[in-house]
């Protein structure tokens, strides 16, 4: 019996995705929602802790997998010189999306954050600038990788 390395990566990239999805939506009606609530410098603080400990190896895993494994369904067609499947194409760029969409937004945004001081006033209206902002670029990037694991389930 062969393997056959499009089918593992197709599977392996919708199921990182989802999960990514999965965090995503977490923040965006859990963890957000709840530190636009809070005063600013606890909020902060809280932010600044979750940042600290977001790049642990499971989320790592799991988030560079669904980057490698839509990366693998865009290009393995090509190279093999076969027709790519529509819906796997379309689940990989959308997972590929929000993979950009934190690389550009999130993770730059969570820098600053990491660089505020929640004594200073000024930094705490940054702060929620920021925040607002990130929050935005949450809902971007838990859409894109919720319709890329809807596409790749098609």
């Amino acid at each position: 019996m062969s393997v056959d390395a499009t089918a593992v990566a197709t599977t392996l990239a919708a199921v990182a995705t989802g999960l990514t999805a999965g965090v995503y939506l977490a923040f965006s009606v859990l963890v957000m929602p709840a530190l636009a609530a809070a005063p600013p410098a606890p909020a902060l603080a809280v932010m600044q802790r979750i940042n600290l400990l977001a790049p642990r190896p499971v989320f790592g895993l799991v988030f560079a997998a669904a980057a490698i494994g839509s990366g693998w369904v865009l290009v393995a067609p090509w190279i093999a010189g076969q027709d790519r499947q529509p819906w796997p194409t379309v689940g990989a760029a959308l997972s590929l999306t929000a993979f950009a969409v934190t690389a550009a937004a999130n993770v730059p945004w969570n820098r600053r954050i990491a660089n505020l001081d929640g004594s200073s006033p000024a930094d705490l209206r940054s702060w929620q600038s920021i925040s607002v902002r990130w929050r935005w670029a949450n809902h971007l990037r838990g859409g894109c990788a919720t319709l890329g694991l809807i596409a790749f389930l098609m």
